[in-house]
């Protein structure tokens, strides 16, 4: 397990402005999309609460990733959260 969230937080740290990897307008998305198919990589999407992140988390992004050359990620909003965990949650509200 430490390897991977070793690996992990190298990874993290690669990125230099964390806000140039947060997209959050379809239409934004969208032609991020079209030109990374245009340029042949394959694209896997994935999503969840990640509400307190944890160990399988980390393990759920890492089997994505090996998937295709370009990982998404979902993150579910706070309602979503509270729906599918309960009324208690989320514990790190996203708002």
């Amino acid at each position: 397990m430490e390897n991977h969230i070793y690996k992990m937080k190298n990874q993290i740290i690669k990125v230099r402005n964390p806000e140039d990897k947060i997209i959050s307008s379809r239409d934004n998305l969208r032609s991020i999309l079209e030109r990374l198919r245009a340029e042949g990589k394959v694209i896997v999407f994935t999503n969840g609460c990640f509400d307190i992140i944890h160990v399988g988390h980390i393990k759920i992004l890492f089997e994505a990733k090996k998937q295709g050359d370009i990982l998404i990620v979902g993150i579910n909003d706070d309602d979503s959260v509270k729906r599918l965990k309960g009324k208690d949650r989320p514990i790190l509200p996203l708002s």
